[in-house]
């Protein structure tokens, strides 16, 4: 139980600062079980260890879930700082998630393809853990990418 109550973010004064942060912190342990199940789902077929590291697709799902992982242990660990800004964690996860969408497909298809729509997840995210404002930013670089991967061949 009391590993549960260390996932609970600090009470601030602010309680719109408070809402966003405990609302990041749902998604980052989402997003945290969802890469520990796809970690996990590179040993399911029953391969010995050894077999699933030389694989080259299983390396892919390895380092990919690997690194999501890290990367939502450092976020929910920011979060529960009260000394930083409420918006860095959100940011920097905004940022992660838009990257791992321009970089998921072949630029054609999420410009004009069967990938289009996985660039909502960046938009959908910063409209629950940014302020309002922030999230015409992420729409205008959203944008901004598809405008450039719509030019390659």
């Amino acid at each position: 139980m009391k590993a549960l109550q260390r996932l609970n973010v600090p009470n601030t004064l602010d309680p719109d600062d408070l809402r966003m942060r405990r609302i990041l912190n749902i998604v980052l342990l989402a997003l945290l079980v969802i890469s520990l199940f796809s970690l996990a789902s590179a040993f399911v077929y029953g391969d010995s260890i050894l077999d699933v590291l030389k694989d080259p697709e299983a390396q892919f799902i390895l380092f990919g879930s690997g690194a999501m992982t890290a990367v939502c242990l450092i976020l929910i660990v920011l979060n529960r700082s009260t000394g930083i800004p409420k918006n860095v964690a959100g940011s920097i996860l905004i940022l992660v998630m838009t990257g791992v969408v321009a970089f998921s497909d072949h630029p054609n298809e999420l410009a004009n393809g069967r990938s289009l729509i996985f660039w909502l997840l960046p938009v959908m995210l910063s409209v629950v853990v940014l302020p309002p404002v922030s999230v015409f930013l992420v729409d205008l670089v959203v944008f901004g990418v598809i405008v450039l991967y719509s030019g390659s061949p």
